[in-house]
């Protein structure tokens, strides 16, 4: 007995790259908001369109040494977060803001294939996409713990005491965050890199005989679904979708998902 498959693929890479070269006579930057995300993107020559801007996240203090050693805003304790002082003044303030990433992918890819076995039929597509960053705002409210409200997984890590120090990144828990912790900084930004089957067909093709009965030429019976799976690291919906666009591309503020959807027909000819 021997088994014989056929079939034939294709595979599609893109790589994607864009830099701004100009944005006015002044060349003064353009920023971009989103709600309770006020400048978190800039648009300035020698970055991409849309760049993610603000304070870069380092951890945690974890001690009196630390608050003393590096500087802090007047209101941090030990368990606050720690940000770089990105022009090394000596002094956390606006000046400190800085590009953090952006949305753009290093390449995008497609595979697509297509089997046939005797009567049946299957054909897959997978889509993927690396080096694409999202700037998760939705990390504001329920990556930031507040006490009132639920949070994500990623804070039973956080900062509780000197002997409970944490995983070094989620500051303590607080009613009220204050200094930085709610505006954007690189706490927010996450890889958005993905690989997803987009597309998954089987069919069946009947005999001739059989056509000839039913006094058909042709009948094919097929399922398809689509957006079976994503593989990423991706803590929000979808790494692919954003509720932002324009001069504020890659913000995500929990955006609608990629609906998974199963379609069962046939293809009938007389």
């Amino acid at each position: 007995m021997f088994l014989v498959i056929f079939g034939c693929s294709t595979l599609l890479n893109t790589f994607n790259k864009n830099k701004v070269l100009e944005v006015g006579v002044d060349g003064r930057p353009i920023y971009g908001s989103a709600a309770n995300a006020n400048n978190a993107f800039i648009t300035k020559p020698g970055y991409p369109i849309a760049s993610f801007y603000g304070y870069k996240y380092i951890g945690v203090f974890q001690s009196e040494e630390e608050l003393a050693k590096y500087p802090h805003l007047s209101g941090d304790k030990v368990g606050d977060g720690r940000y770089e002082d990105v022009n090394k003044d000596g002094v956390l303030d606006q000046n400190d803001k800085t590009i953090l990433g952006d949305n753009n992918p290093l390449f995008t890819a497609g595979f697509s294939n297509s089997f046939s076995y005797k009567n049946f039929t299957l054909d897959i597509q997978f889509t993927g996409s690396y080096g694409a960053e999202v700037f998760s705002f939705y990390k504001r409210m329920c990556g930031i713990y507040h006490g009132d409200r639920n949070g994500m997984i990623e804070q039973l890590g956080r900062w509780q005491s000197k002997d409970q120090p944490g995983d070094g990144i989620h500051f303590r828990p607080t009613r009220t965050p204050s200094g930085w912790q709610r505006d954007p900084s690189s706490a927010w930004v996450q890889d958005a890199s993905y690989l997803r089957l987009r597309n998954l067909t089987l069919g069946y093709n009947f005999d001739q005989k059989v056509l000839d009965k039913m006094k058909m030429k042709g009948l094919r019976l097929y399922v398809t679904g689509q957006n079976l799976f994503t593989i990423t690291n991706y803590v929000g919906y979808d790494p692919e979708t954003s509720s932002e666009s324009g001069l504020a591309q890659g913000g995500d503020y929990l955006g609608y998902p990629a609906a998974r959807s199963f379609i069962i027909g046939a293809n009938i000819t007389f």
